[in-house]
């Protein structure tokens, strides 16, 4: 299951410290070319940091916080789906902001099989 974020990571930040340790790796060959998933072609404001499409983050003392930019169901929010996240750096931050994207995509399909049952 973490394959995903494994590639997307790899392929966000293939020199940061927290994909070398996800893999185990001393420079950035060791890090395996994985896929892209979608990133902001958008230009974050001052003091913001343009994430993946449905994010956007910002530096909040010693660390980072995102917000979502879409509106999440009453049944996303009732089955985890959060509309902030925070971390202790970036690498963190993307990772956190990858999975709840993932789990929003899987919720909303759950939430379109309830409607046709």
């Amino acid at each position: 299951m973490t394959g995903g974020v494994e590639r997307s990571l790899a392929h966000f930040n293939p020199g940061h410290e927290s994909v070398r340790k996800l893999f185990d790796a001393t420079t950035d060959n060791e890090v395996p070319e994985m896929a892209k998933r979608p990133v902001s072609n958008s230009f974050a404001k001052p003091g913001q940091m343009s994430l993946m499409s449905e994010w956007c983050g910002e530096r909040r003392g010693n660390g980072f916080r995102a917000h979502r930019l879409g509106v999440l169901s009453d049944y996303q929010i009732l089955n985890g789906c959060l509309n902030e996240v925070q971390a202790q750096d970036e690498g963190e931050l993307w990772l956190l902001c990858d999975a709840q994207t993932r789990l929003s995509e899987r919720i909303a399909l759950a939430e379109s099989v309830r409607r046709r049952q």
